[in-house]
């Protein structure tokens, strides 16, 4: 994904161009769901109860956990493959595929959610606060990767690939003085902002952005929206802005009020949250 982007650095804001971006951003969403309810999406057969699932050295038997669940752990651009071609999809601009499961792992449900930080490994940049923060990992670590991601391909899509580097260099998260917290980064607060204020952004990109900073960049990763509930939202998206060509491309920006910015309505939402965690402590 990362070369695709720097193959194609300043992409077109036309109708196919942001129907395949959302398209794609839909479809990822989906795959992550099918790998955070792996039992789900592969069911076993019922004249096989005892099959064992197998990626490289994982082996689980579902004998007595019927429930199996995965994690991928290292969502980032260069591990989302794009395809020219898929045998049964009409996309001229093909297609992306999550890939590379070197640091994915698969629990029963009494263990998907008690995944000790220590023993997380993932790049930097797309690392969710619970490591930092020395708490459980489960699959919402992934989502909070997959806001990251989102985020760039925004970015992408209304400024260029340039950009990129010069908003993601760092984590998008920051720990909260007490270390007990985290909040997002106000460079990515800010770089929002200037993303809903782009003369490109259209009604539809501002509500990709509203279901990113609202639902999945959420540093309580409790609080972080599921991928199945991700793929629906931004399915429903998809099949407003197929039937509705102003909403996926008339620029509508958002104009700054003097003196006010989401900048410091974030910043002091932020400070309350914290501040009634702290009081209920």
């Amino acid at each position: 994904m990362r070369k695709f982007w720097k193959d194609r650095p300043l992409p077109s804001f036309d109708e196919a161009t942001v129907l395949w971006s959302l398209k794609q951003m839909t479809g990822i969403a989906s795959g992550l769901d099918s790998v955070h309810n792996f039992a789900r999406a592969h069911p076993l057969s019922a004249d096989s109860p005892s099959k064992v699932v197998r990626q490289k050295d994982i082996k689980s038997s579902t004998q007595r956990n019927k429930s199996l669940y995965g994690r991928h752990g290292d969502i980032k651009p260069e591990n989302i493959l794009w395809f020219p071609r898929i045998e049964g999809s009409g996309d001229e601009m093909g297609v992306l595929q999550i890939a590379d499961f070197g640091l994915g792992t698969f629990h029963c449900r009494e263990s998907r959610s008690k995944i000790d930080p220590n023993n997380v490994v993932s790049s930097p940049n797309y690392e969710a606060p619970e490591c930092q923060l020395h708490k459980p990992v489960s699959r919402a670590y992934d989502i909070w990767s997959l806001g990251c991601l989102y985020l760039e391909f925004i970015t992408w899509l209304l400024m260029g690939e340039a950009k990129i580097d010069e908003f993601s260099n760092e984590h998008f998260f920051t720990i909260t003085p007490d270390g007990n917290d985290a909040v997002v980064r106000d460079g990515v607060v800010i770089w929002v902002q200037q993303l809903h204020e782009h003369e490109r952004c259209s009604a539809l990109i501002h509500d990709i952005l509203k279901l990113i900073m609202k639902h999945v960049l959420i540093p309580d990763s409790r609080e972080r929206m599921p991928a199945g509930d991700l793929y629906e939202e931004l399915n429903g998206l998809l099949e407003k802005a197929k039937k509705d060509k102003v909403y996926l491309l008339e620029p509508v920006p958002w104009r700054q009020i003097p003196g006010s910015s989401i900048f410091d309505l974030h910043r002091l939402s932020w400070l309350l949250m914290y501040r009634r965690r702290r009081s209920t402590k």
